[in-house]
């Protein structure tokens, strides 16, 4: 779990919310994914859900979470590494040639 806090926790446990991150090549996104069932049996469900977000980005980052974090991205690279994964990288080097993208792969380090 990215982050974690105690409000993302209780969110988790008092209700079926899910929340995630991914990290693309201009952003990471943090996300929490709801269903209507369960905000129609919570009445304060939105605001719990933003609260958990909240405190993920705006709660304290120690070095040992920023690395820890860091790993973490590293590790889902290391699953996505493929020999398709590299071919992309090469076109999208190859496309924005003179940007400031093809010196951020890979994502992470």
């Amino acid at each position: 779990a990215y982050m974690g806090n105690a409000r993302r926790d209780d969110l988790l446990r008092k209700t079926a919310a899910q929340t995630n991150a991914y990290t693309d090549f201009n952003h990471t996104v943090f996300f929490a994914n709801c269903s209507t069932n369960e905000a129609l049996r919570h009445p304060n469900y939105f605001e719990m859900m933003l609260s958990a977000l909240h405190t993920v980005l705006t709660g304290p980052l120690s070095p040992s979470r920023l690395e820890k974090e860091r790993r973490a991205v590293l590790s889902e690279l290391a699953m996505v590494n493929t020999i398709d994964y590299r071919r992309e990288v090469r076109i999208l080097t190859a496309l924005h040639d003179g940007t400031m993208l093809p010196a951020r792969f890979p994502i992470g380090l």
